[in-house]
């Protein structure tokens, strides 16, 4: 009978030792998983300027985010950017927040940062177990090029005669190669296009008034340039 009651204890305690191990083994594998954090940036260009934003997005499905650093080197001197710390749902469970989306402003004017080459650089941390509890990271650096000179336009076309419903050409030339520029007859906008001349950053726009615009009415050339700069240049129209 002892022999009995003795093998019976023996397997309860080692049932008993299954059923613990199994959901420490789960939490174990959860908590030590070695996936790293994710890093999406939304460039439109490799240049930015005073005004634009740079959509950065963050995510970690497993453990969730722990910590996000964003900062910006220009010769030999960080900036930080941004800094933020997620919360956690315990030492068992992680993070509470799986993914988010900055929209972080680079701000040159305020920060002291000049005109020219700089690093963008993104540390992103999860509430991984690994690497002694200080979670899986994922370090991320971009080249970029801080631009907060608008453009310059120079009108080369002397001539411009129209009448209402007519239309005309305007030939002008840019500092620099630009995202968009044209001629806008007010609201009504008018692209310019290159090619024509050897020179790239000579460009030529037909533009048209309609019958209703006549005397007074706003006729301009407009360039943004790829940081998002923008100017304006008027020219003198005949005949109007």
């Amino acid at each position: 009978m002892r022999t009995k009651e003795k093998k019976t204890k023996q397997r309860f305690i080692i049932l008993l030792c299954i059923i613990l191990a199994i959901p420490v083994a789960w939490i174990l594998i959860t908590r030590l998983e070695g996936g790293k954090p994710s890093i999406e940036i939304d460039f439109l260009s490799q240049t930015t300027g005073a005004s634009q934003e740079l959509s950065i997005s963050v995510a970690d499905m497993k453990s969730g985010l722990r910590r996000v650093w964003i900062g910006l080197l220009q010769n030999g001197m960080e900036t930080v950017l941004l800094e933020k710390d997620f919360p956690d749902k315990g030492l068992v469970v992680g993070g509470n927040k799986y993914e988010e989306t900055f929209n972080v402003k680079i701000d040159p004017d305020k920060r002291g940062i000049k005109d020219g080459k700089a690093i963008l650089r993104i540390v992103v941390c999860d509430f991984s177990w690994r690497h002694w509890f200080k979670g899986n990271r994922t370090y991320l650096e971009k080249n970029i090029i801080i631009d907060t000179k608008p453009p310059e336009i120079d009108i080369i076309s002397r001539f411009h005669n129209i009448n209402q419903g007519g239309a005309c050409l305007v030939i002008y030339k840019l500092s620099e190669q630009c995202s968009k520029s044209g001629v806008y007859v007010e609201e009504n906008f008018f692209p310019g296009h290159s090619g024509q001349f050897k020179d790239k950053n000579i460009l030529m726009a037909f533009f048209a008034l309609n019958y209703k615009q006549g005397p007074g009415t706003k006729i301009f050339v407009k360039a943004i340039d790829h940081a998002g700069n923008t100017s304006k240049a008027g020219f003198k129209l005949e005949n109007t």
